[in-house]
């Protein structure tokens, strides 16, 4: 799962710290060596995180934003 993380977070959010190939350079931990970049992939995981939990815990209706039934979208 976090590689599929790390992959959005470099698609999404990295680009906006500068030239990607620069940005994305990690040291040999794994962690960013931008410690600004680093800081904001932490906080990342966190929301990502957030917001699966907030999405397995939700309660009413018939809508799953996790697993949809083929349906049309009752939004």
């Amino acid at each position: 799962m976090s590689k599929i993380i790390r992959e959005a977070f470099e698609k999404e959010s990295a680009p906006s710290f500068g030239t990607t190939s620069e940005i994305i350079k990690k040291n040999s931990k794994g962690e960013y060596k931008n410690p600004t970049v680093e800081d904001h992939w932490q906080t990342f995981q966190e929301g990502w995180e957030a917001a699966i939990n907030h999405l397995k815990n939700k309660k009413g209706g018939g809508y799953s934003d996790i697993v949809s039934d083929g349906g049309m979208d009752p939004r």
